[in-house]
């Protein structure tokens, strides 16, 4: 009798530890995402490529951004600089599905972005993987591309040709009479170009859109014969206002405050300036996409963001830049209150849907085409 008992209870004692075996979940190992020392992700070993514009544009991207991030991530990032011919090369490399850029950086919101996403070669942000996005402003955020800085297009004059006072408007710009003397306009997009043609000939801002364009190329046709610089890169923008080779232009702000640095007489307005958002965008065929978000993720810092604003003289669309930058520098923004009230906002919609149509005619008019 006592052998069955002991029996019995090994058979309860085995089934015991079965069943506690059975209950006891396994531990599942984890690993985390390898980091830097500065707690960044680690990439080790993976490249991507950024388009940038060239000149100054590049350097200051790559000593804001590029450079840090490196350092931080491990990254490699290579340069590959252009121009306006930006959207012809990321239409190339993606139907042609050849390697390219991962990342390009400065494109306008109304005409490249919108060009290049007709044609379907950028692709949709997953904006769940640019966690710091809330930082940004809410004209930086867009299905296809990410705002990078804002950029005004400003009346430009020179001192000495003008001394007691240049074309510092819309109307005076075109009032080639009382402001005699060469001019400069842009080569390759008429975004803003009709507007302030439209503001000068009488056109108030709340009525600009949608914009009567055979008024603006009526006005454009006043001012043409004195244009002697059709500027198309803030390189030229630069040489023209150094080299006094234009009096007065419709200039992106950052090269004419490079200009005035570097001594030239010039008289930066920011009166009916434009303002538009340009942006970043992600080709089609990109590679390592992980680095990509990850890199503009890491450009939505303020501090960065502030370094960006002071090297290039572009507003930033980082909210928290703002806590970087001194009263003094906060002054020479196209978007501090005071200059912003002066200017007007490109009305995105608007040129998204008629920039080729538009642009087509524009480049016709100036002999591009």
């Amino acid at each position: 009798m006592n052998k069955i008992i002991n029996l019995l209870l090994c058979i309860t004692v085995m089934f015991g530890v079965v069943a506690c075996t059975q209950t006891t979940p396994t531990p599942v190992a984890t690993t985390a995402a390898p980091t830097t020392a500065s707690g960044f992700p680690d990439f080790t070993g993976k490249t991507i490529t950024i388009g940038l514009w060239g000149g100054a544009f590049s350097d200051n991207v790559q000593k804001a951004y590029i450079v840090p991030f490196e350092a931080d991530t491990h990254a490699k990032v290579i340069v590959q600089e252009y121009g306006s011919d930006v959207t012809a090369m990321v239409k190339a490399q993606v139907q042609q599905n050849t390697p390219g850029f991962d990342l390009i950086s400065g494109v306008g919101i109304l005409d490249q972005v919108a060009v290049m996403r007709d044609a379907s070669v950028i692709q949709k942000l997953d904006w769940s993987k640019i966690p710091n996005s809330g930082d940004l402003t809410d004209n930086a955020k867009y299905d296809y591309a990410m705002g990078q800085y804002v950029i005004s297009t400003n009346f430009v004059y020179n001192s000495k040709a003008y001394p007691n006072g240049g074309p510092d408007d819309a109307q005076k710009w075109y009032d080639v009479n009382t402001y005699p003397g060469p001019r400069a306009l842009i080569n390759f997009s008429p975004t803003g170009v009709l507007e302030q043609a439209l503001i000068a000939d009488g056109v108030a801002v709340k009525d600009l859109y949608p914009l009567d364009v055979d008024r603006a190329f009526k006005m454009l046709d006043k001012v043409k014969p004195s244009i002697v610089k059709w500027w198309g890169s803030g390189a030229e923008i630069f040489d023209s206002l150094t080299s006094e080779e234009s009096s007065s232009g419709v200039f992106w702000i950052a090269h004419a405050y490079r200009a005035q640095t570097a001594g030239a007489p010039v008289v930066v307005s920011m009166k009916d300036m434009f303002l538009i958002v340009d942006c970043w965008a992600i080709p089609t065929n990109a590679q390592n996409l992980d680095v990509v978000y990850a890199f503009l993720n890491y450009t939505i810092d303020g501090q960065r963001s502030a370094n960006y604003t002071r090297l290039m003289g572009y507003a930033p669309v980082v909210k928290s830049a703002l806590n970087y930058l001194t009263d003094a520098e906060q002054q020479k923004l196209a978007t501090y209150p005071a200059n912003e009230a002066q200017g007007f906002w490109a009305n995105v919609d608007y040129w998204q849907k008629n920039f080729a149509t538009i642009s087509e005619r524009y480049l016709a008019w100036i002999g591009q085409k």
